[in-house]
C-alpha cells in the first residue's frame, strides 16, 4: 500500500452520536455484524449513552488527522475484544490493516487497558476483507468458536 495521509485516534464523544448511528446502519456493516438486523435511533441513543459513560468499553474514531476526517471507528472492551467499522467511502482502500498497526501502538502508548495480554476479533468466514485486514495486521486465526449464536473466526495478537 502507498503511503497515505497520517491516521490518528481520538475518543467518541457526544457529538459522534449520528456518525456511529450512520455507520451502524451502513447494509454491508448490517452484513457483516453479528446482529443484522437494523438499528433504530431509539436503541442507537441508548447504546450510544450507555457505552459512552461505560469503564469497560473504550470507543475511538478514526481519522485522517491532518483534515480531522472521520474514516471509522474501532471498539475494545476491557478483555481485548476489538471491533472495526470503516466508512463506505474508504474501504476497498487497504485501510483495514494500517489501521489496526496504527491502534495497537496507539493503545500501549497511552497505556489504554494495560491488564489485557491479547487483543481478540471475531470475524463472519464471509468477511473477506476483515480477515485480511487483521492478517496483515499480524493477527493469528486460532480457529472457529460461536458469538451470538454465530460461527466466527477467532483471531489474536499478542501484546507481551
Amino acid at each position: 500500500m502507498r503511503e497515505i495521509i497520517e491516521i490518528d485516534f481520538r475518543e467518541v464523544n457526544s457529538s459522534d452520536m449520528m456518525l456511529l448511528y450512520e455507520w451502524a446502519n451502513d447494509p454491508i456493516t448490517r452484513a457483516m455484524s453479528f446482529n443484522t438486523t437494523i438499528i433504530s435511533k431509539t436503541e442507537h441513543e441508548k447504546w450510544f449513552e450507555k457505552s459512552l459513560h461505560s469503564k469497560n468499553l473504550y470507543l475511538f474514531i478514526i481519522e485522517i488527522n491532518e483534515l480531522n476526517l472521520p474514516v471509522g471507528l474501532i471498539r475494545i472492551d476491557e478483555e481485548g475484544l476489538l471491533g472495526i467499522s470503516i466508512d463506505k467511502q474508504f474501504r476497498g482502500l487497504g485501510l483495514g490493516s494500517e489501521i489496526l498497526k496504527k491502534f495497537i501502538k496507539y493503545i500501549k502508548i497511552n497505556n489504554y487497558i494495560p491488564k489485557i495480554e491479547k487483543i481478540i476479533a471475531l470475524i463472519k468466514s464471509e468477511n473477506k476483507a476483515s480477515i485480511v485486514s487483521f492478517e496483515r495486521a499480524g493477527f493469528v486465526e486460532k480457529g472457529y468458536s460461536y458469538f451470538k449464536g454465530q460461527a466466527c473466526l477467532n483471531y489474536h495478537y499478542s501484546l507481551r
